[in-house]
């Protein structure tokens, strides 16, 4: 699976770093940034409720 994050919808609110900070971090802008944008083996449901999570939908999963 590939993450694919929207800066445009992000609003700051770090739910996706609560819920998988290997994967998202929030700059000191307030917006998403993508750490890694492939998902490992093993990080699939932590990824999966960090973009569940995101209450301006910004987030989204892709297949590969």
């Amino acid at each position: 699976m590939k993450i694919a994050a929207d800066r445009s919808l992000c609003k700051g609110h770090g739910q996706c770093e609560l819920f998988a900070s290997d994967y998202f971090e929030i700059d000191d802008d307030a917006l998403v940034v993508l750490l890694k944008d492939q998902v490992a083996s093993g990080d699939e449901s932590a990824v999966q409720e960090a973009v569940t999570h995101c209450p301006e939908l910004a987030l989204r999963l892709e297949q590969v």
